[in-house]
C-alpha cells in the first residue's frame, strides 16, 4: 500500500470527524430568547435618522418569518436547550462509563460475542433512524434556506376535541422527504453486513445529534470531563485489557472508518470511535457558543436595542483555536500509531490539545478569568446577583461536605494502617503471618512493609486471584469482579512504575495491592456520595446529609480503605439504584430515561460481578417496575404483562454474573475425567458447596456458645438492623420524608438480616452494611430527631455514636493485627 493511500485514508478519517463538529457546533447555537421576543414585539425592526438613515441593524430573514409569525425556529428547540451537563455530571461521567465499559466487558467474556453484537447493532441501528431524520432535515432546511432565501414552510397536524388540544406535531417537507431514508438505512445497514459506507452515515447522524443536543455548562465542566476521560482512557487502555477487548468485540455503528485503498476495501480500515468525536466535540461546540455570547453582548453594549441573532457574522477565535487543536491532536495520535506500531487512545491526546488551546487563547487575550466563569446561559435568564452566584445550592454543599468528610475519613484510616500502627505496635508481629508469606513473593516490597496492614483476612484471596486467577476451589467463594478490578489498577501502577524504571517489568503483588488499595478508597469516597445523592432522592436532603455522616463513620473502617469488595459493591449499588429510582427520572425526556435505566441496571450487573448478595438488587427494580404499580392501583392487563416481561428480564440480568461463574465452574470442575460432589446436587453451585464445605456457613451453624463474642461484637449492628425494619416499615416517611419507594429496599435488608442472623458469620455484619442502604436510613431514624426546623440527636443516638467512635478504633487496631472479626 503507498504512502499516499495512506495519507489519503487519514485525511478522509479527519474529514469525517470534523465535519460533524462544525455542524452539530452551529446547530448547537441558538438566538437568546429575549431577542426572539424582542423581533415578534416588533414589526419596526429598523428605524430611519431625520437625514434617511437606517439605524440599527436588520435581523435575519428567518428570524423575523418565525417570529412574525408565532412559530418557533425548527432549530431553536427550548426542550433541548433546557438541559445542560454540569460540573457533577462531568465528574460522574468517567466513573458511569467505566462501569458501562466493563459490563461491556463481562458480556463479551461470558457470552456469545455473535449475540451480544446482534443485540447491539439491532438498538444502534434502531436509534439511528431518528439521528438520521434530525441530521437529513437539518442539511434539507438549511440548503432551502440558503438558495431560496426563505425558511423552510412549516406544516401542522392537529387533534382537537372541543377546545382543547390533543396532539399537536410540526414538520417540513425536509421531514417527510427524509423518513423513507432514515427508516431503510437501519435495515440495509444489518442486511448488506454493516458496510463502511453506512457505517459512517450512520455515525455521522449519531454524531451531529449529540453534538447539537449535548451540552456543557462552562469550560470549567468541559475541562473536568476530558481531564477524566483522559485519566479514564490511560487506566483502561495502558493498565488494563479491557479497553482493547471490547474495541475488538464490539461492531456496532458508533465509529467511522476510511479504506485504506479506496480502489481495494480488502486492504483494510482506518478507524476513529465515536466517543473521539463527540466528547472533543461538545467541547468545540461550547467554544463557539463563548464566541457568540460575546458578539451579543458587544452588540448589546454598543446598541441595547440591536437584535444579534445566530445568523450573524462574527468573530470565532475560541472555536476556529479548539478546532485547530482538535486537528492537531488527531495528526499527533496518528503520528505517535506510526512511531511506536500500536493503537493509540485518541483522547489522550485530544484532550490536552482542546483545553491548552481554550487556555492559551483566554490567556492571550487577557480573558482567562472571564472564560473560566462564563456559564452558558441564555443572557434573557434572571441575572443573579455576585453574593447568590458565588453561593452554591443546598445540593451542592451538601455534596461537597459528603465528599470532604469521606476523604478525611479514608486519609486517617490509611495514615494510622501505614504510619501510625507501625510506630504504636513495632516489633509485634501480627497474629496471622499470611500476608507476610505473600509478600515475599514480591520482588518490590518485603514482608515487613507497612502495606501488610491492608492484607488482611480475605484481602489475601483477593490478591492471589488477582495474580494467579483461581487455584483453588475455596476460592470459588469469590466472584471475579473485584480481583478483575485489583488486576486492572495494578496493571496501571505497573505502567507508571515501569515508566519510571522500578523493578521488575512483570505484574508485581506490590502492584495489585497498591492499586487495590487507592482503588478501594477512592470508591469507598465515591460511594459515601453516592449513598447521599440516593437518599436524597426518597428524601429531604436534611435527611439524607444526616443519614451521609452516619454512613461515613462506618462500622468497618478497614475494610472500606484496604482492597476488599465492600467499596466497590457499595458504590456500584448506589449508583445503581440512584439511576433507575423513579423520582430520578420523572422528568427526564425519554431518551435520558432510557440511558439512566441501562446504566443503572449496569451498576446493578457490576455489583452481582463483586459480591452474592447483589443478586437481592433485583428486589427494588422487581417492586418498582411490577409490583409497586400494580399496588397502586394500575392493573391494565397488557401493562401488567409488558411490565412484567421487562422487569422479569431486568431481574434475570441482575443476577447473570452469579449465574454465569456458577457454570463456569461447573464447565470446569464437572466433566467424565473429573467430578466434585456438588457436580450431582440438585442445583450443582459451587457457591453453595464452598459456603457449606469450606467455611461452614449454613442454617444455625454459627449459634454456637463459642461465637458468643462475635455475636457480642457485631450485635449493635444486628440490633439496629432489626430495628430499622420497624422503623422504616412502619413509620416511613413522617419526618424524614422516606416514602414507599424504599419497600424494594426494605425487601433487600429483610433478606440481608436472615442471611446474618442465622445463616452466615453474624460479624460480617460489620462490614456488609455499606452496600445496604436501607440500614442506614433506618439507623438515621433511630439516631436522629427530625423536627420541623431543627435536627435532634435522640439518646440511644448518643449510645450509638460513642460505641461507633470507639469500635473504629478498636476494629483499626485488631485489623492490623490480623485478630478477628473479620
Amino acid at each position: 500500500m503507498s504512502s499516499g493511500g495512506i495519507i489519503y485514508a487519514y485525511a478522509a478519517l479527519g474529514a469525517q470527524a470534523v465535519l460533524p463538529i462544525v455542524l452539530g457546533s452551529f446547530a448547537s447555537v441558538k438566538t437568546p430568547r429575549s431577542i426572539r421576543k424582542a423581533i415578534k414585539d416588533s414589526h419596526s425592526l429598523t428605524q430611519k435618522t431625520p437625514n434617511g438613515e437606517v439605524k440599527g441593524v436588520i435581523p435575519h430573514p428567518d428570524d423575523i418569518y418565525y417570529a412574525l409569525n408565532g412559530e418557533q425556529d425548527p432549530e431553536e428547540d427550548d426542550e433541548i436547550d433546557d438541559e445542560k451537563v454540569g460540573l457533577q455530571d462531568s465528574l460522574w461521567f468517567p466513573l458511569i462509563a467505566s462501569c458501562a465499559l466493563f459490563g461491556f466487558f463481562l458480556l463479551f467474556k461470558f457470552l456469545d460475542p455473535l449475540w451480544i453484537n446482534r443485540i447491539i447493532s439491532t438498538y444502534f441501528a434502531g436509534a439511528s433512524i431518528f439521528a438520521v431524520q434530525l441530521a437529513g432535515s437539518d442539511f434539507i432546511n438549511s440548503l432551502i434556506r440558503r438558495t431560496t432565501g426563505k425558511p423552510a414552510a412549516r406544516m401542522h397536524i392537529r387533534l382537537e376535541k372541543g377546545f382543547r388540544e390533543l396532539f399537536h406535531m410540526t414538520y417540513t417537507k425536509a421531514d417527510v422527504f427524509v423518513l423513507p431514508v432514515a427508516l431503510a438505512l437501519p435495515p440495509m445497514y444489518i442486511y448488506f453486513g454493516k458496510p463502511w459506507y453506512i457505517t459512517n452515515m450512520l455515525s455521522f447522524s449519531f454524531a451531529y445529534s449529540a453534538i447539537k443536543a449535548m451540552k456543557l455548562d462552562g469550560f470549567l465542566t468541559g475541562a473536568v470531563l476530558l481531564s477524566g476521560l483522559f485519566l479514564y482512557d490511560i487506566f483502561w487502555v495502558f493498565g488494563t485489557p479491557v479497553m482493547e477487548n471490547v474495541a475488538k468485540s464490539l461492531d456496532a455503528p458508533i465509529k467511522v472508518l476510511a479504506p485504506r485503498d479506496i480502489s481495494d476495501w480488502s486492504a483494510g480500515f482506518t478507524m476513529l470511535g465515536l466517543g473521539d468525536i463527540v466528547l472533543p466535540g461538545v467541547f468545540i461546540s461550547l467554544a463557539l457558543r463563548y464566541d457568540y455570547a460575546n458578539h451579543v453582548q458587544r452588540r448589546l453594549q454598543a446598541d441595547p436595542k440591536s437584535t444579534p441573532t445566530k445568523r450573524d457574522r462574527y468573530v470565532k477565535p475560541y472555536f476556529i483555536a479548539v478546532l485547530v487543536a482538535y486537528v492537531l491532536g488527531l495528526v499527533t495520535t496518528v503520528v505517535v500509531m506510526h512511531r511506536f506500531k500500536a493503537a493509540q487512545p485518541a483522547l489522550l491526546y485530544l484532550s490536552p490539545a482542546c483545553i491548552g488551546a481554550i487556555s492559551i487563547t483566554a490567556w492571550t487575550r487577557n480573558e482567562f478569568p472571564a472564560t473560566l466563569r462564563w456559564k452558558d446561559e441564555d443572557p434573557s435568564h434572571e441575572q443573579k446577583t455576585v453574593e447568590a452566584e458565588s453561593k452554591p445550592s443546598e445540593e451542592e454543599a451538601n455534596v461537597d461536605k459528603v465528599l470532604t468528610w469521606a476523604a478525611i475519613a479514608r486519609a486517617a484510616t490509611c495514615a494510622y494502617l501505614y504510619v501510625g500502627h507501625p510506630k504504636l505496635f513495632s516489633p509485634t508481629p501480627p497474629f496471622d503471618t499470611s500476608a507476610s508469606i505473600l509478600l515475599e513473593k514480591s520482588a518490590i516490597i518485603g514482608p515487613e512493609s507497612p502495606l501488610q496492614n491492608f492484607l488482611r483476612w480475605d484481602a489475601l484471596y483477593y490478591v492471589d486471584i488477582a495474580m494467579a486467577g483461581y487455584r483453588y476451589e475455596q476460592e470459588l467463594a469469590f466472584l471475579p469482579g473485584w480481583p478483575l478490578c485489583m488486576r486492572m489498577a495494578g496493571r496501571a501502577v505497573q505502567y507508571i512504575r515501569n515508566i519510571k524504571g522500578r523493578g521488575p517489568p512483570d505484574l508485581d503483588v506490590f502492584d495489585v495491592l497498591v492499586g487495590g488499595i487507592v482503588l478501594a478508597n477512592v470508591l469507598s469516597v465515591a460511594a459515601a456520595v453516592a449513598f447521599y445523592k440516593l437518599t436524597s432522592r426518597i428524601s429531604n436532603k436534611t435527611f439524607a446529609l444526616y443519614a451521609s455522616g452516619l454512613y461515613i463513620l462506618t462500622t468497618s473502617p478497614a475494610t472500606a480503605s484496604s482492597p476488599y469488595t465492600e467499596p466497590l459493591f457499595a458504590f456500584l449499588t448506589c449508583t445503581g439504584f440512584w439511576l433507575i429510582l423513579p423520582s430520578r427520572i420523572n422528568k427526564a425526556s425519554g431518551a435520558e430515561l432510557i440511558i439512566s435505566k441501562v446504566l443503572g441496571l449496569i451498576c446493578l450487573v457490576g455489583a452481582t460481578a463483586t459480591r452474592s448478595l447483589g443478586i437481592f438488587n433485583a428486589l427494588p427494580v422487581i417492586w418498582q417496575g411490577f409490583v409497586h404499580p400494580i399496588y397502586q392501583g394500575d392493573r391494565r392487563v397488557s401493562l401488567v404483562f409488558k411490565r412484567g416481561i421487562m422487569t422479569g428480564m431486568a431481574g434475570i440480568v441482575t443476577a447473570l454474573p452469579f449465574l454465569a461463574f456458577q457454570y463456569v465452574a461447573y464447565v470446569s470442575y464437572c466433566s467424565e475425567k473429573q467430578t466434585r460432589p456438588w457436580c450431582g446436587n440438585t442445583i450443582p453451585s459451587v457457591y453453595s458447596f464452598v459456603q457449606d464445605h469450606y467455611w461452614n456457613v449454613g442454617f444455625l451453624r454459627y449459634w454456637t456458645l463459642g461465637q458468643l463474642p462475635n455475636f457480642a461484637i457485631a450485635s449493635p449492628v444486628l440490633i439496629s438492623s432489626v430495628y430499622s425494619i420497624y422503623a422504616l416499615a412502619f413509620k416511613a416517611g413522617r419526618k424524614s420524608g422516606v416514602t414507599n419507594d424504599t419497600i424494594g429496599y426494605l425487601l433487600i435488608h429483610i433478606a440481608s438480616t436472615w442471611i446474618l442472623l442465622f445463616s452466615s458469620h453474624s460479624q460480617i455484619a460489620l462490614r456488609t452494611m455499606g452496600g445496604n442502604p436501607f440500614f442506614w436510613w433506618g439507623l438515621a431514624q433511630q439516631v436522629w430527631r427530625f423536627d420541623k426546623d431543627d435536627v435532634k440527636i435522640t439518646r440511644p443516638g448518643k449510645v450509638w455514636l460513642a460505641w461507633a467512635v470507639i469500635w473504629s478504633l478498636i476494629s483499626l487496631v485488631l485489623w492490623a493485627g490480623f485478630y478477628p472479626p473479620a
